[in-house]
């Protein structure tokens, strides 16, 4: 039986990849004119979800902690830059 962070992982890569469709594909004024953070958020969030699939199967933790901190740059930077295009 597959432990719990196998399902979460399921369950974050789809939520990440539902995410980043809307993203990508919705009209309107709900994400603004620049996407590209909101793109990055997506994405991390489908990292993040492969990163517990590999610990849920099993796979190196060395490999997990790299999903890890490059989802964790990704965020960061996708805050900033919504930050920093609010203020303007």
């Amino acid at each position: 039986m597959k432990d719990f962070a196998f399902y979460l992982g399921i369950g974050f890569t789809l939520l990440g990849l539902a995410y980043t469709a809307v993203v990508l594909f919705m009209r309107g004024a709900t994400f603004g004119t620049e996407r590209r953070p909101y793109v990055f958020n997506g994405v991390a969030l489908i990292l993040l979800g492969i990163s517990l699939l590999a610990r849920g199967l099993g796979v190196g933790n060395w490999l997990v902690y790299i999903l890890w901190v490059v989802a964790a740059y990704l965020a960061i930077r996708a805050s900033r830059e919504i930050l920093a295009s609010r203020r303007r």
